[in-house]
């Protein structure tokens, strides 16, 4: 079974770029972590011509039906422009990112609204959301062949695989080597 989990939104001082980090776990498992600006990633994708303040405000003004659809439709697109292949080019299955809700979204576009008419400027701190999900194949995982959507094409990756350590239960001590 797979599993995706919505880690909720990330302070917003953490966030220096948006950023994809993958972790193996076993052979053929890979965790993957997203952290994304949510706001100006729904904005490239779902009204890419207009300015981030003209976006946000216009959002906190749709009625729920018609924000669900424009947000929907962009999240959709996101995920579909997230491909993941193995070095042999095969896809690999990636579970669906769980988005916010409804009532998270229009939060953070309330306050980037509320934040760029106070500022006067599209200049404002980023929405960070972390949005995880597990990368699995039927073969061993080597490597990974990333394609992001352009919305996110500016996009930090961390990848690492653990080494676990036990502590001595008589000595009480470890060594951990880099």
């Amino acid at each position: 079974m797979l599993l995706v989990t919505l880690q909720g939104a990330a302070c917003a001082h953490d966030l220096v770029s948006n950023r994809l980090s993958l972790v193996q776990r076993e052979a053929n498992h890979v965790s993957l972590t997203l952290v994304i600006d949510y706001v100006q990633a729904m904005q490239a994708v779902a009204a890419p011509k207009a300015s981030l303040k003209e976006f946000v405000i216009a959002c906190t003004g749709m009625a729920d039906g018609p924000l669900q659809r424009t947000l929907g439709q962009a999240q959709l697109s996101l995920e579909q422009g997230l491909v993941l292949r193995d070095t042999q080019h095969r896809l690999l299955r990636v579970t669906a990112l769980q988005w916010p809700s409804l009532g998270e979204a229009r939060r953070m576009l309330q306050q980037a609204a509320m934040a760029s008419i106070a500022l006067g400027s599209d200049k404002i701190e980023p929405a960070a959301l972390e949005l995880q999900a597990d990368v699995t194949s039927a073969q061993a995982i080597d490597g990974i062949e990333i394609q992001l959507p352009p919305a996110l094409a500016d996009m930090t990756v961390l990848s690492y695989k653990p080494v676990q350590t036990r502590v001595d239960a008589l000595s009480h001590k470890a060594t951990v080597r880099f």
